[in-house]
């Protein structure tokens, strides 16, 4: 594993624009009970494959940051249990500097089909005074058809840690439209809104690329945009170099987390 830097300004930073970013999810639909995000992933999967559309990779994203502050014992003694809890992720620290420290856990599975990540991470905020934020982060290459996966099962609550229970989750598809078949990026896009039972919220369009928010209520718990719930981001992209290029498709709930 390469060596990691990170200066305390930059910590700092990320740190409050966490917080930021916490505060305006505020209107995340908390009556809704949450399903598993591999329910989901198998969700988006079953309405790729109705649109033809080669699911290429998985994504789950989870981040939990406790408001509340701890000493830096107490923190010692939370990744201790994370480490024991997670056996099955190498773990690492990969940061310490002014008393501000980042435990990482990775896992591979023996496939190299699955990487999932798990970072443990404590901002001093006074002497002695720390608050913590955690995340979780999984890719997968699906190898299988019926849109079965192979994430660790950290999803059932019996290994799951309760930081991970009580985390906010985001799932994300990628994939590639058929060969010669996205000449109409704003059909294409329609399409697929339409297969997931979605309303449009708002939408981008330009010459290679097609951006699309809507709401879809099978999937449950949303964000507030323009007064709107919202909970499905689908981007359509053409790659333009070459002859044929292909393009790719990103659908995301209950947004986006990455560029597309």
């Amino acid at each position: 594993m390469g060596k990691y830097t990170v200066v305390t300004g930059s910590l700092i930073l990320i740190f409050l624009l966490w917080i930021g970013v916490a505060q305006g999810n505020e209107n995340l639909d908390k009556d809704v009970i949450a399903q598993s995000p591999i329910q989901t992933i198998q969700q988006m999967n079953d309405k790729m494959t109705e649109n033809t559309i080669r699911t290429s990779r998985w994504h789950i994203y989870a981040r939990n940051n406790d408001p509340n502050t701890m000493t830096k014992s107490t923190f010692e003694e939370f990744v201790q249990q994370n480490k024991g809890q997670l056996s099955m992720f190498d773990w690492a620290k990969v940061t310490y500097e002014n008393g501000n420290e980042v435990w990482e856990g990775i896992r591979t599975d023996i496939n190299q089909t699955v990487t999932e990540r798990v970072t443990l991470t404590s901002i001093r905020v006074a002497d002695d005074e720390y608050q913590a934020y955690h995340t979780y982060n999984a890719s997968m290459i699906p190898i299988k058809h019926d849109g079965n996966t192979e994430f660790s099962m950290l999803f059932d609550n019996v290994q799951s840690p309760e930081w991970l229970q009580q985390s906010e989750f985001f799932v994300r598809a990628e994939g590639v439209l058929p060969e010669n078949s996205a000449d109409d990026f704003e059909k294409w896009g329609t399409e697929i809104t339409q297969t997931f039972s979605a309303n449009v919220v708002e939408s981008l369009q330009e010459a290679s690329f097609v951006s699309i928010s809507a709401y879809a209520p099978f999937l449950g718990t949303h964000l507030e945009t323009n007064g709107e719930p919202m909970n499905l981001q689908i981007a359509l992209r053409k790659n333009e170099q070459g002859l044929g290029g292909e393009t790719t498709v990103t659908i995301g709930t209950p947004i986006i987390t990455a560029e597309y």
